[in-house]
């Protein structure tokens, strides 16, 4: 089974993100992926939720970024399927803002 693999592509000054995964295994039920952006300081941000298709794969285009947020990481967690305000550990997925 290959590793899941993400790529974050982020403008910090129009605040657009582009995430695409791969390698993803289903969510479990009532369960979802969301995508955080961990800045320099502060709490982890909520960038959305997302569900990977059949073969594992998924992309998220968010653009209702906060402008300006300059990040240190993304990471990737599984919440309820609504999203969730804080992560929830283990995370699936974590990368350097650029990986």
């Amino acid at each position: 089974q290959p590793k899941p693999q993400g790529k974050t592509i982020y403008n910090p000054k129009a605040g657009r993100l582009i995430f695409m995964a791969s390698n993803l295994p289903p969510a479990p039920p009532n369960k979802a992926y969301e995508l955080w952006l961990v800045p320099k300081q502060g709490a982890p941000m909520a960038c959305g939720t997302f569900w990977p298709d059949a073969r594992g794969n998924a992309m998220m285009m968010e653009s209702t970024m906060p402008s300006g947020m300059e990040a240190k990481a993304f990471a990737v967690t599984i919440e309820k399927a609504e999203g969730s305000e804080t992560p929830t550990m283990p995370m699936v997925m974590v990368g350097g803002a650029g990986d």
